[in-house]
């Protein structure tokens, strides 16, 4: 009886090195100029959107504000606002 498995993760590795490999020609091609992108996380920017809705006045003292709110209203999952709101405390 043979062994699928081993010769299918075979031919995957093989096929997946010669993808990296032609993605590295081409990118090695590419003369672009672009800049860093920023290392933030989308936890900081919801964090910093809060901070600043709650310092600017946008969300009242004592406001109800549920974490599914938020999450609608930035466009993310409620994870990041989750996390977000554990960085206020």
């Amino acid at each position: 009886m043979q062994d699928w498995g081993v010769g299918f993760i075979n031919a995957r590795r093989l096929a997946t090195e010669r993808t990296e490999k032609a993605l590295e020609s081409t990118v090695d091609k590419l003369d672009i100029q672009v800049e860093p992108l920023a290392k933030d996380t989308l936890q900081q920017r919801v964090y910093e959107q809060v901070a600043g809705l709650i310092l600017d006045g946008g969300i009242a003292p004592g406001q109800l504000v549920t974490i599914q709110s938020l999450a609608d209203s930035f466009g993310v999952s409620t994870m990041p606002v989750r996390e977000a709101f554990a960085s206020l405390e």
